[in-house]
Protein backbone atom coordinates (compact mmCIF):
# COMPACT_ATOMS: atom_id res chain seq x y z
CA UNK A 1 0.00 0.00 0.00
CA UNK A 2 1.10 3.18 -0.85
CA UNK A 3 2.04 6.02 1.79
CA UNK A 4 -0.73 8.68 0.35
CA UNK A 5 -3.04 5.62 -0.13
CA UNK A 6 -2.83 4.69 3.39
CA UNK A 7 -3.12 8.29 4.73
CA UNK A 8 -6.31 9.21 3.03
CA UNK A 9 -7.77 6.04 3.41
CA UNK A 10 -7.36 6.90 7.47
CA UNK A 11 -8.63 10.40 7.00
CA UNK A 12 -11.56 9.10 5.14
CA UNK A 13 -12.43 7.07 8.42
CA UNK A 14 -12.99 10.48 10.26
CA UNK A 15 -9.46 11.29 12.05
CA UNK A 16 -11.11 13.73 14.32
CA UNK A 17 -7.87 14.18 16.12
CA UNK A 18 -5.68 15.16 13.16
CA UNK A 19 -8.40 17.65 11.32
CA UNK A 20 -9.04 19.57 14.68
CA UNK A 21 -5.24 19.73 14.82
CA UNK A 22 -5.22 21.17 11.44
CA UNK A 23 -8.45 23.09 10.80
CA UNK A 24 -9.32 23.57 14.76
CA UNK A 25 -12.51 21.62 13.70
CA UNK A 26 -13.90 17.75 12.64
CA UNK A 27 -15.86 16.79 9.65
CA UNK A 28 -19.21 17.27 9.64
CA UNK A 29 -19.65 15.53 6.60
CA UNK A 30 -16.68 13.84 4.67
CA UNK A 31 -18.10 14.98 0.87
CA UNK A 32 -17.77 13.27 -2.40
CA UNK A 33 -14.47 13.53 -4.61
CA UNK A 34 -15.63 12.81 -8.20
CA UNK A 35 -16.82 15.78 -10.31
CA UNK A 36 -18.01 15.03 -13.42
CA UNK A 37 -15.65 16.06 -16.45
CA UNK A 38 -13.96 15.28 -19.50
CA UNK A 39 -10.98 14.08 -17.48
CA UNK A 40 -11.02 12.14 -14.06
CA UNK A 41 -10.05 14.31 -11.66
CA UNK A 42 -10.13 13.15 -7.85
CA UNK A 43 -8.62 15.59 -4.55
CA UNK A 44 -7.36 13.40 -1.96
CA UNK A 45 -9.73 14.73 0.54
CA UNK A 46 -12.76 17.01 0.90
CA UNK A 47 -15.10 17.58 4.09
CA UNK A 48 -17.50 19.97 4.95
CA UNK A 49 -15.94 21.16 9.15
CA UNK A 50 -18.16 21.89 11.84
CA UNK A 51 -17.49 25.45 11.98
CA UNK A 52 -19.01 25.14 8.31
CA UNK A 53 -16.11 25.92 6.09
CA UNK A 54 -15.31 23.80 2.68
CA UNK A 55 -12.20 22.19 3.57
CA UNK A 56 -9.53 20.58 0.72
CA UNK A 57 -6.53 18.85 1.77
CA UNK A 58 -4.03 17.01 -0.53
CA UNK A 59 -1.37 14.57 0.50
CA UNK A 60 2.24 14.63 -0.68
CA UNK A 61 5.30 12.69 -0.04
CA UNK A 62 7.22 13.65 -2.43
CA UNK A 63 7.57 16.69 -4.16
CA UNK A 64 5.51 17.87 -6.99
CA UNK A 65 6.73 21.67 -8.99
CA UNK A 66 2.73 21.86 -10.68
CA UNK A 67 1.22 21.04 -7.01
CA UNK A 68 -0.35 25.19 -7.14
CA UNK A 69 -1.53 24.57 -10.71
CA UNK A 70 -3.56 20.95 -9.09
CA UNK A 71 -4.74 22.98 -6.36
CA UNK A 72 -6.39 26.14 -8.71
CA UNK A 73 -7.69 23.04 -10.80
CA UNK A 74 -9.23 21.51 -7.83
CA UNK A 75 -10.22 24.85 -5.61
CA UNK A 76 -12.68 25.27 -9.24
CA UNK A 77 -14.08 21.85 -9.08
CA UNK A 78 -14.59 21.63 -5.51
CA UNK A 79 -16.16 25.33 -5.28
CA UNK A 80 -18.21 25.07 -8.59
CA UNK A 81 -19.50 21.64 -6.87
CA UNK A 82 -20.54 22.86 -3.67
CA UNK A 83 -22.41 26.28 -4.92
CA UNK A 84 -19.25 28.38 -5.45
CA UNK A 85 -18.80 29.02 -1.72
CA UNK A 86 -15.10 29.61 -0.71
CA UNK A 87 -12.53 26.63 -0.13
CA UNK A 88 -9.54 26.60 2.54
CA UNK A 89 -6.87 24.30 1.03
CA UNK A 90 -4.16 22.83 2.55
CA UNK A 91 -1.21 20.29 1.47
CA UNK A 92 -0.19 17.78 4.15
CA UNK A 93 3.27 16.51 3.57
CA UNK A 94 5.04 13.42 5.18
CA UNK A 95 7.92 14.83 5.89
CA UNK A 96 9.59 18.09 6.45
CA UNK A 97 11.75 17.69 3.69
CA UNK A 98 8.99 17.98 1.15
CA UNK A 99 6.81 20.61 3.29
CA UNK A 100 10.05 22.95 2.39
CA UNK A 101 10.23 22.56 -1.32
CA UNK A 102 6.32 22.14 -1.57
CA UNK A 103 5.80 25.11 -3.70
CA UNK A 104 2.73 27.41 -1.40
CA UNK A 105 0.67 28.97 -3.93
CA UNK A 106 1.15 31.77 -7.24
CA UNK A 107 0.48 34.99 -8.56
CA UNK A 108 -0.47 35.83 -12.02
CA UNK A 109 -1.93 39.16 -13.08
CA UNK A 110 -5.30 38.86 -11.59
CA UNK A 111 -5.11 35.30 -10.15
CA UNK A 112 -3.63 35.05 -6.75
CA UNK A 113 -3.83 31.05 -5.30
CA UNK A 114 -2.18 30.79 -1.75
CA UNK A 115 -2.63 28.12 0.73
CA UNK A 116 -0.95 26.31 3.54
CA UNK A 117 1.64 23.52 3.60
CA UNK A 118 1.97 21.22 7.13
CA UNK A 119 4.13 18.36 7.51
CA UNK A 120 3.55 15.88 9.44
CA UNK A 121 6.66 15.89 11.55
CA UNK A 122 5.83 19.04 12.93
CA UNK A 123 2.43 17.94 14.03
CA UNK A 124 1.64 17.07 17.72
CA UNK A 125 0.87 13.19 18.44
CA UNK A 126 -0.66 13.72 21.45
CA UNK A 127 -4.20 14.85 20.36
CA UNK A 128 -4.16 12.18 17.63
CA UNK A 129 -3.65 9.32 20.36
CA UNK A 130 -5.64 11.43 23.11
CA UNK A 131 -9.11 11.37 20.36
CA UNK A 132 -9.62 7.48 21.06
CA UNK A 133 -9.94 6.67 17.56
CA UNK A 134 -7.74 4.13 15.72
CA UNK A 135 -7.13 6.45 12.44
CA UNK A 136 -5.96 8.81 14.55
CA UNK A 137 -3.86 6.56 16.76
CA UNK A 138 -2.44 5.50 13.22
CA UNK A 139 -1.21 8.51 12.02
CA UNK A 140 0.71 9.51 15.15
CA UNK A 141 3.67 7.31 14.07
CA UNK A 142 4.29 10.01 11.17
CA UNK A 143 4.31 12.55 14.14
CA UNK A 144 8.15 13.42 15.52
CA UNK A 145 8.78 12.44 18.63
CA UNK A 146 12.05 12.11 21.06
CA UNK A 147 10.36 9.19 22.74
CA UNK A 148 9.61 6.98 19.90
CA UNK A 149 9.17 3.52 21.84
CA UNK A 150 6.61 5.25 24.57
CA UNK A 151 4.75 6.79 20.78
CA UNK A 152 4.54 3.01 19.65
CA UNK A 153 3.51 1.35 23.07
CA UNK A 154 0.43 3.89 23.15
CA UNK A 155 -0.25 3.37 19.44
CA UNK A 156 -0.56 -0.59 19.90
CA UNK A 157 -2.27 0.12 22.80
CA UNK A 158 -5.34 1.90 21.16
CA UNK A 159 -5.32 -0.83 18.45
CA UNK A 160 -5.88 -3.80 21.20
CA UNK A 161 -9.37 -2.56 21.79
CA UNK A 162 -10.43 -3.01 18.33
CA UNK A 163 -12.60 -6.45 17.05
CA UNK A 164 -9.82 -8.85 15.27
CA UNK A 165 -10.90 -7.67 11.61
CA UNK A 166 -10.47 -4.25 12.22
CA UNK A 167 -7.16 -4.67 14.35
CA UNK A 168 -5.54 -6.19 11.64
CA UNK A 169 -6.45 -3.90 9.05
CA UNK A 170 -5.15 -0.89 11.41
CA UNK A 171 -2.02 -3.15 12.34
CA UNK A 172 -0.80 -3.32 8.70
CA UNK A 173 -1.79 0.56 7.48
CA UNK A 174 0.67 1.06 10.96
CA UNK A 175 3.29 -0.86 9.03
CA UNK A 176 2.93 1.16 6.13
CA UNK A 177 3.65 4.52 7.89
CA UNK A 178 6.16 3.21 10.15
CA UNK A 179 8.10 2.07 6.97
CA UNK A 180 8.08 5.37 5.99
CA UNK A 181 9.37 7.01 9.01
CA UNK A 182 12.29 3.60 9.20
CA UNK A 183 10.28 2.58 11.96
CA UNK A 184 8.86 -0.65 11.68
CA UNK A 185 11.54 -2.81 13.89
CA UNK A 186 10.51 -0.96 16.82
CA UNK A 187 7.27 -1.70 16.25
CA UNK A 188 7.38 -5.27 15.59
CA UNK A 189 9.41 -5.53 18.60
CA UNK A 190 6.97 -3.74 20.90
CA UNK A 191 3.89 -5.42 18.82
CA UNK A 192 6.03 -9.05 19.80
CA UNK A 193 5.64 -8.03 24.26
CA UNK A 194 1.75 -7.51 23.56
CA UNK A 195 -1.18 -9.91 22.83
CA UNK A 196 -0.76 -8.30 19.17
CA UNK A 197 1.96 -10.78 18.80
CA UNK A 198 -0.10 -13.70 18.09
CA UNK A 199 -2.49 -11.24 15.57
CA UNK A 200 0.84 -11.40 13.29
CA UNK A 201 2.32 -15.22 13.71
CA UNK A 202 0.52 -17.29 11.47
CA UNK A 203 -1.20 -14.39 9.73
CA UNK A 204 0.57 -14.60 5.93
CA UNK A 205 -1.23 -10.84 5.00
CA UNK A 206 0.32 -9.52 8.38
CA UNK A 207 3.87 -11.29 8.20
CA UNK A 208 3.99 -10.12 4.20
CA UNK A 209 3.37 -6.30 5.41
CA UNK A 210 5.62 -6.23 8.39
CA UNK A 211 8.23 -7.67 6.40
CA UNK A 212 7.91 -4.61 3.34
CA UNK A 213 7.69 -2.49 6.39
CA UNK A 214 10.88 -3.96 7.64
CA UNK A 215 12.86 -3.47 3.89
CA UNK A 216 11.39 0.20 3.47
CA UNK A 217 12.78 1.25 7.19
CA UNK A 218 16.27 -0.13 5.73
CA UNK A 219 16.01 1.57 2.51
CA UNK A 220 14.87 5.01 4.31
CA UNK A 221 17.94 4.71 6.80
CA UNK A 222 20.93 3.65 3.82
CA UNK A 223 19.04 6.78 2.02
CA UNK A 224 19.82 9.04 4.84
CA UNK A 225 23.09 7.79 4.79
CA UNK A 226 23.87 8.01 1.89
CA UNK A 227 22.85 11.78 1.38
CA UNK A 228 24.49 12.67 4.20
CA UNK A 229 28.01 11.01 2.22
CA UNK A 230 27.00 13.25 -1.04
CA UNK A 231 26.62 16.52 0.75
CA UNK A 232 30.07 15.45 2.95
CA UNK A 233 31.99 15.44 -0.21
CA UNK A 234 30.06 17.26 -2.71
CA UNK A 235 27.75 19.44 -1.22
CA UNK A 236 24.32 19.53 -1.37
CA UNK A 237 22.18 17.20 -3.82
CA UNK A 238 20.37 18.64 -6.84
CA UNK A 239 16.52 18.48 -6.36
CA UNK A 240 16.07 15.91 -8.38
CA UNK A 241 19.02 14.06 -7.11
CA UNK A 242 17.54 13.99 -3.51
CA UNK A 243 14.12 12.85 -4.79
CA UNK A 244 15.01 9.58 -6.58
CA UNK A 245 18.03 8.52 -3.62
CA UNK A 246 14.81 8.79 -1.06
CA UNK A 247 12.73 6.33 -3.89
CA UNK A 248 15.65 3.82 -4.49
CA UNK A 249 15.55 0.52 -3.09
CA UNK A 250 17.87 -0.92 -0.79
CA UNK A 251 20.43 -2.67 -3.92
CA UNK A 252 20.28 0.55 -5.63
CA UNK A 253 21.48 2.42 -1.97
CA UNK A 254 23.75 -0.02 -1.16
CA UNK A 255 25.45 0.19 -4.82
CA UNK A 256 25.99 4.24 -4.52
CA UNK A 257 27.08 4.04 -1.07
CA UNK A 258 29.95 1.92 -1.97
CA UNK A 259 30.89 4.38 -5.06
CA UNK A 260 30.87 7.54 -2.78
CA UNK A 261 33.66 6.83 -0.61
CA UNK A 262 36.31 6.83 -3.73
CA UNK A 263 34.24 8.59 -6.71
CA UNK A 264 35.74 11.73 -7.85
CA UNK A 265 33.19 13.05 -8.87
CA UNK A 266 29.14 13.09 -8.06
CA UNK A 267 27.99 11.88 -11.75
CA UNK A 268 30.66 9.08 -10.77
CA UNK A 269 28.41 8.13 -7.77
CA UNK A 270 25.41 8.14 -10.04
CA UNK A 271 26.74 7.19 -13.19
CA UNK A 272 23.74 4.26 -13.65
CA UNK A 273 20.93 6.75 -13.44
CA UNK A 274 23.18 9.50 -15.57
CA UNK A 275 23.43 6.57 -18.42
CA UNK A 276 19.29 5.74 -17.84
CA UNK A 277 18.55 9.33 -18.27
CA UNK A 278 20.80 9.41 -21.56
Amino acid sequence: MHTDITVKDLLWQGAPGLLRQLTGATAAEILATEYPDVRSRRPDFVARLTDGRLFHLELQSTRDPDMALRMLEYYGLISGHHGKVPVTQMVLAVSDTVARVMPRGFSHPGLNLRYEVVSFESLDAAPLLASGRADDAVLAILCRSPHIRDRIRAILTRLLALEPPRRRDALARLMVLAGVRGLALPVQEEAKTMPLRLEIQGNDFLEHVFAQGEARGEARGLARALIRQTQHRFGPLPTTMDTRVRMASTDQLTRWLDRVIDAPTLDDVFSDINREDQ
